[in-house]
């Protein structure tokens, strides 16, 4: 049999390796991962170790790499590097357990760190992407949150319980009292990103009016207590409910001048009606009820 040389690394056909023992993963970490691998490449390879006797057509047991193979599985790639390490089955699980051990994902946090640094040194969003594997749009949302000193924001998205979709959405709300509570309406699966933008926006409209304008269906006043939960979701039902009624009395005169409308053309073909207009010397018929009758359509 060939020496193998541990130290280099070779092209491995996926399907030849066999993962001994597989992990569960988080499934929205490894999304992550995956779209890193696309943007950027793989930037280590796999460990494998050669099975000695034929085991379902598999030539390789992973010791590890199991989120890598599995990125690369799902972006459809034959192949992927690997080092093979001549070792036995337990001195193969051994290595796994260190691995393990020993890796530590980067928090979230230290990768927001590197993109304000990356800011700082006047790189665009677009430059900073290609460096850290994320996109433009990634990026851009990120600087927003750590320009405004989101903190309690990137923590939600970071721990998972949000997307950074919604994050931004919230960080768009100035009232911190708000913030808090548009999250919790998110978290507790109370309201979807477009519910929480509606809402976002009716608080705002209504803030503004209190500093002036001339809606004054909403008074904020600091002296009393926190709004809670159920009086923002207050908020939000009655702004439906006052669009539901603004729709429904659009459709009432929009279905009242259809029957004037047909009631008129109806009028101006009766002959008699003619006749009594023009004894009492109504010859001419203004121009917008001719303009909307059936009659000048037809």
């Amino acid at each position: 049999m060939k020496e193998i040389n541990e130290s280099e690394v070779v092209m491995l056909d996926i399907s030849a390796i066999k993962i001994v023992n597989p992990r569960v993963r988080n499934k929205r970490i490894h999304d992550e991962i995956t779209k890193n691998i696309d943007a950027v490449g793989l930037k280590k390879p796999i460990t494998v170790r050669i099975l000695k006797n034929d085991c379902d057509g598999y030539k390789y047991a992973l010791i590890c790499g199991q989120g890598r193979l599995e990125s690369l599985k799902k972006l459809n790639q034959d192949t992927i590097p690997a080092i093979i390490k001549n070792v036995d089955e337990k001195i193969g699980h051994v290595m796994s357990l260190v691995e393990n051990v020993a890796r530590r994902r980067p928090r979230s946090t230290e990768l927001f760190d590197r993109v304000k640094d990356l800011k700082n040194m006047g790189l665009s969003d677009h430059d900073i992407g290609k460096r850290i594997g994320y996109s433009t749009q990634w990026v851009n949302n990120v600087t927003m949150l750590l320009e405004k000193g989101e903190k309690k924001l990137l923590g939600a998205f970071e721990s998972g319980h949000i997307p950074l979709s919604i994050a931004v959405t919230i960080a768009r709300s100035s009232n911190e009292e708000i913030q808090q509570l548009l999250l919790d309406a998110y978290t507790q699966k109370l309201l979807n990103i477009k519910q929480i933008t509606l809402l976002r926006n009716i608080v705002a409209r209504r803030n503004q009016g209190n500093k002036g304008s001339s809606n004054t269906n909403y008074i904020q006043h600091k002296d009393q207590r926190r709004m809670t939960l159920e009086e923002l979701m207050g908020v939000y039902q009655k702004n439906i409910n006052e669009h539901k009624e603004m729709q429904r009395k659009a459709e009432l005169a929009k279905e009242s001048l259809l029957l004037a409308r047909q009631m008129m053309s109806e009028l101006l073909k009766n002959s008699q009606f003619v006749d009594l207009l023009k004894r009492e010397g109504l010859n001419a018929v203004p121009k917008q009820i001719l303009d909307n009758s059936l009659l000048h359509k037809g």
